[in-house]
């Protein structure tokens, strides 16, 4: 009678131990799934980090153009009677003079009798030459002049001409003449007739 009892008592304490290994079994699982929660957390996706750079590409172009646009600043701009090119107004004269009145003409104007430093200024003006509304024909003096003395041409300040490819016609029998452009050929004539000047001021950008 003792055997069959304990073989009863183990048969009703058995289904009762099966509710405790599920519900171990399901605070197993929920310790997983809340361990894998934390740590989805703690490492970050490789897409946020994807999503992050054009964000930081921006910043950084922003912060590039903020620089170059204080290392480039714009210069100054001339007044409406004036072309400019960089930092360089010219100003073409409504009023014609012989060459040797240009120089005081120019000053007056707090600017200089023109004096081409490089191709690409000569290149500048001799088109500029072309653009005078009216003036097609127009003779415009620069302050290139044939030294009689030196026997050779210079600029009024008595530099040395040296741009090479600017083409002088006119050349024969040098002495008293001087430069002017028309319509965009560079031309050796007498300094007494009149044309108009041309005169160059340089402006600075504080």
């Amino acid at each position: 009678m003792s055997e069959l009892t304990v073989t009863y008592s183990d048969l009703r304490l058995q289904p009762s131990s099966q509710p405790q290994g599920r519900q171990r079994l399901a605070t197993s699982e929920r310790k997983s799934s809340l361990h894998c929660k934390h740590q989805d957390l703690c490492t970050p996706s490789p897409w946020k980090f994807i999503a992050v750079i054009p964000w930081i590409i921006c910043l950084m172009l922003t912060w590039s153009v903020g620089i170059l646009a204080t290392m480039f600043q714009s210069y100054p701009t001339c007044s409406n009677n004036c072309h400019q090119h960089g930092e360089n107004c010219y100003y073409f004269s409504r009023d014609i003079h012989p060459w040797e009145k240009c120089n005081h003409y120019c000053i007056g104007l707090e600017s200089s009798f023109l004096k081409l430093n490089m191709e690409e200024e000569m290149n500048f003006v001799i088109k500029l030459s072309k653009m005078q509304c009216g003036l097609f024909q127009a003779k415009f003096w620069i302050s290139l002049y044939y030294n009689n003395e030196q026997l050779k041409w210079v600029w009024l300040d008595g530099t040395d001409v040296t741009l090479h490819k600017l083409q002088i016609q006119g050349l024969e029998n040098a002495n008293n003449k001087c430069v002017h452009i028309k319509f965009g050929q560079v031309i050796a004539e007498d300094c007494q007739n009149n044309g108009y000047c041309i005169c160059k001021k340089i402006i600075y950008s504080d």
